[in-house]
């Protein structure tokens, strides 16, 4: 971790903390309050540390429990073994992840969801020995979207039973049919069943699943059932037994030939008096969600019209209703949420979306949703939504920029679903949603800044900035590829400062490094684009010159990097010191074919050279034996 643009501030901290001590001070303090789950581990996938934040997503009391277990500690089996798959992949060479979300299956059953980003924890002699990773839990947003999503499902499913009920032209017959065929698919249920009101009884008027094998059959409600309380109480009611609801007071024997262990009860009205029970059922006691009654509720409002008399039900009416629960659904949601017209123009924007974009409503009404994307981003979101809303796609999601009445730009989680026409199925219009993942999208860049970083330091000499041996070796092995593939030649040169130990024994260590990036400094701005200059330790160089390259063009740069070290190096008040250096040059592949001996025979022509007094020397195989 360096330190940036030093301070009186961090001169302060650093002093009370001590030299060593402020950096893991910072790195804890991250561990103990970010509430982003921020975790390393070694090359076996073991934790080597986590934050509390951490600890506390996998079950634990504090982060120290965590040192040296795996994901198979906490997380079911297959979920761990890909997350292992997946981390020993990235160790080898993989593709960083970068807020991948997945959904995580606990050892004990719990499902959540997480956005995660992981990265290889580079050493800084480029070994990789671990991993590094920031999750996110996401879980409510899942969820809230999903829940979103089954709910605008749902309210397309109703708009669309309505459709072919008036389709029927008021065949009561075929108003039932469609009605229990479309609410058992929707609230996934075994069966469905309309039951009417006849004086006392009920008679079972239409049915899908199971509910097709008794048709007709009368029943008097039990005072103790479920069918009871939603007529005298005019609300939805549901029950589940793992005997059998039956065992509960209800009459269902008589209806259904198999045994019935959850129902959902919906009172069907006219005029302020139940007509009628829209009744859903399963084989297993799994509950009918809340959304799923809601749904049948709001159904329920066109098939009591329908089953009393349709000719007599207000449109106008219909609509208020249907608009009242769709109202609903948009005020609860958590993210923005709004419709999307043909012309790209926003309509019924909820509360969440006027916070978030800092609108109020009637400054979003209306108004192109692009004018609200910043410049960056717009044309390629513009581009989306026409293509959508031209029927090329039904869904499509992204990241935008979007610019806050305030002035501050926000990222954004976009997802657009496409409405067809229930008649023709031609675009009708767009449901976007809205997430604010600004802190995410810093979190993550901030993360990829720090690899970047991590992967230069890893890579380069931290006093000269130059190439380090490892990427030199890079450098070789790619320039000998090239050489070998195009049937061409390169060389390689060993140099390193004459009586370096002198200067710094005499002028000190700091004279040195001045004298060391003096040196890189000149080499650089003597060198090819294509060539290579690295420091390879100490006072020794490694230059590569790829490329078609003959003796002379060695030559002649050889002379160009004598001339630029020629005048002598000022370093603050000390006397000028000569910057003198011994070269020796390996050509392939008449010296060698790959690194270990092109490095060796330039090495072994530069002491040629440092011997003899000259300023460089060719590799002689004669002398080299």
């Amino acid at each position: 971790m360096a330190w940036r643009r030093p301070t009186a501030d961090n001169e302060i901290i650093k002093s009370a903390l001590g030299e060593e001590g402020h950096e893991r001070f910072f790195l804890l303090a991250l561990l103990e309050h970010l509430p982003d789950q921020i975790y390393f581990k070694d090359r076996d996938s073991r934790f080597i540390l986590c934050s509390e934040s951490c600890a506390q997503r996998l079950g634990l009391r504090s982060a120290a429990d965590a040192i040296g277990k795996t994901d198979y500690d906490f997380f079911a089996p297959d979920f761990a073994k890909l997350g292992f798959d997946t981390e020993q992949e990235l160790m080898n060479g993989g593709e960083r992840i970068v807020d991948l979300e997945r959904e995580e299956v606990h050892a004990d059953g719990r499902v959540t969801w997480a956005s995660t980003t992981k990265m290889p924890l580079v050493a800084p002699n480029g070994e990789t020995i671990g991993i590094f990773g920031v999750n996110r839990d996401i879980s409510l947003r899942k969820q809230a979207e999903l829940a979103l999503r089954s709910a605008n499902e749902r309210l397309a499913a109703i708009v669309q039973i309505q459709r072919e009920i008036a389709q029927t032209e008021l065949d009561m017959d075929a108003v039932r049919s469609i009605v229990v065929e479309r609410t058992r698919g929707l609230a996934e249920a075994d069966g469905a069943v309309i039951m009417l009101v006849e004086g006392d009884e009920l008679v079972s008027a239409a049915g899908s699943g199971w509910g097709l094998e008794k048709l007709g059959t009368r029943i008097t409600a039990d005072p103790k059932s479920a069918f009871h309380a939603a007529m005298k109480n005019k609300r939805s009611q549901q029950v589940q037994s793992d005997k059998g609801v039956g065992h509960l007071g209800e009459d269902l024997d008589q209806l259904f030939e198999r045994e019935v262990r959850s129902l959902l009860v919906v009172p069907l009205e006219h005029d302020q008096t139940v007509v009628g029970l829209l009744c859903v059922t399963r084989c297993d006691t799994k509950t009918f969600d809340e959304g799923v009654a809601e749904s049948l509720e709001l159904l329920s409002i066109v098939l009591s019209a329908a089953l009393s008399n349709a000719a007599e039900f207000e449109q106008r009416k219909q609509r208020i209703e249907m608009l009242a629960q769709f109202e609903a659904i948009y005020s609860r949601a958590p993210i923005g949420i709004a419709t999307i017209d043909a012309g790209l123009r926003v309509r019924d924007p909820n509360p969440a979306l006027c916070e978030l974009l800092d609108h109020q409503r009637d400054k979003l009404e209306d108004a192109p949703i692009y004018s609200f994307i910043s410049k960056d981003d717009r044309a390629r979101e513009k581009r989306y939504l026409h293509s959508l809303l031209r029927g090329a796609s039904d869904f499509y999601s992204s990241e935008a920029r979007f610019e806050r009445a305030d002035g501050v730009t926000i990222w954004a989680h976009v997802t657009v679903s496409l409405v067809r026409d229930a008649g023709d199925g031609s675009p009708h219009f767009a449901i976007m949603m809205i997430e604010n993942v600004t802190e995410r999208h810093l979190a993550e860049e901030a993360v990829r800044e720090q690899s970047a970083l991590n992967e230069y330091q890893a890579l380069h000499d931290a006093l000269t900035g130059l190439p380090n041996r490892t990427l030199f070796h890079d450098r070789i092995q790619h320039a000998l590829l090239t050489s070998e593939r195009e049937g061409g030649r390169m060389a390689m040169l060993m140099m390193d400062i004459d009586r370096f130990k002198e200067v710094n024994d005499t002028l000190g260590h700091h004279a040195g490094d001045a004298l060391l990036k003096e040196l890189a400094n000149r080499m650089q701005s003597s060198l090819r684009a294509t060539d290579t200059v690295a420091r390879l330790g100490g006072d020794e160089f490694g230059l590569i010159l790829p490329g078609q390259i003959n003796a002379s063009d060695i030559v002649a740069l050889l002379e160009k990097l004598q001339r630029a070290m020629e005048p002598p190096v000022t370093i603050d008040d000390l006397p000028p010191v000569a910057l003198e250096v011994s070269i020796g040059v390996a050509v392939y592949p008449e010296d060698g074919t790959d690194i270990e001996s092109l490095m060796r025979h330039a090495d072994m022509a530069m002491y040629l050279a440092k011997e003899e007094g000259r300023d460089y020397a060719f590799y002689e195989p004669s002398a080299g034996n």
